[in-house]
């Protein structure tokens, strides 16, 4: 479903989208969803790298409340 969208855009950006539009025979409006797309696909990408290991996971924050002991005491 599309819905319309107001955005506040300095004059240069607008007159180049505008010609770039033109030329390349695409809508700003879809040029600017494209963008979105493609904005959202690397955060997707990027988002999925980081997540933790079910083991890191569940040890993840363990020593938030205390600092991390010496490595001397844990070896005792």
């Amino acid at each position: 479903m599309s819905k319309k969208l107001t955005l506040s855009i300095d004059n240069e950006l607008i007159d180049f989208a505008h010609l770039y539009s033109q030329k390349s025979g695409i809508s700003i409006s879809k040029l600017f969803e494209q963008y979105l797309i493609n904005l959202k696909n690397t955060d997707d990408r990027r988002m999925s790298r980081h997540k933790l290991n079910p083991k890191t996971a569940a040890l993840y924050g363990i020593f938030e409340k205390q600092p991390i002991p010496d490595k001397i005491i844990l070896t005792i």
